[in-house]
């Protein structure tokens, strides 16, 4: 038992009338030790009150914050709407290419609020998602995380590649994320053998807007009126 922390803890709670949320946090322990450990701390009446406030007055800064947060996801949405309206208008050719990319990303791509994220084997697809979507958000190449799904007792180093995947998008070695490494790519009589040496390459861009735009798109191309993805 981390005796010292546990004094401390009790310290914290009965003299400053701290929740157990912040002196977990400032003690760096997990909130399950520090709860069993001020179990039967008690703390006086005004301290409960000034805590139920606090509590209180989080609650509303969160739900203020996810409101505003809605509203930006909204306003995405319809940002990514008025892109394609202007394209079908002005029958710019790079429509086709964006409705391609949105159908990849709503078939294939993860539904996250804040990651626009695409996997594949095939160099050929993986660059061409990210070749259109640095041009037409024009996005810094560099802000995007590319990881690797491979084996390595296929004839290839891990470094072999990363090194592939990273000449074919042009990035630096910077942009590499840790990979997930698998011992065994085939068993005796596999006909799969070495079929997808370099493994699955994921590309990801952490941007929000960049999601919502999308989303906002894929809508507009479908006729689709809702509120679907903003939640």
């Amino acid at each position: 038992m981390k005796n010292k922390e546990r004094q401390e803890a009790i310290i914290l709670r009965q003299e400053k009338g701290l929740s157990i949320n912040k002196i977990a946090e400032i003690l760096n322990v997990s909130k399950s030790s520090t709860s069993l450990w001020l179990r039967d701390v008690q703390i006086t009446d005004e301290q409960k009150v000034r805590l139920n406030q606090n509590t209180e007055s989080l609650k509303k800064a969160s739900e203020e914050w996810s409101k505003k947060c809605r509203k930006k996801r909204i306003q995405w949405q319809k940002l990514g709407r008025q892109t394609i309206r202007h394209l079908k208008a002005d029958k710019d050719n790079s429509l086709c290419d964006i409705s391609f990319i949105c159908a990849l990303f709503i078939s294939e791509g993860s539904k996250v609020k804040n990651t626009v994220s695409f996997c594949n084997t095939d160099y050929r697809i993986v660059k061409m998602i990210f070749n259109t979507i640095n041009n037409v958000f024009d996005i810094d190449k560099k802000k995007w995380k590319v990881k690797v799904n491979c084996y390595t007792d296929n004839g290839l180093t891990l470094e072999e590649i990363q090194e592939y995947w990273l000449s074919k998008l042009d990035l630096p070695k910077e942009n590499m994320q840790k990979c997930t490494i698998k011992q065994k790519y085939y068993s005796s009589g596999n006909k799969n053998k070495n079929k997808h040496p370099y493994g699955v390459c994921t590309i990801n861009l952490y941007r929000t807007d960049i999601v919502q735009q999308l989303y906002g798109m894929t809508k507009e191309i479908m006729g689709e009126d809702s509120e679907r993805w903003i939640d």
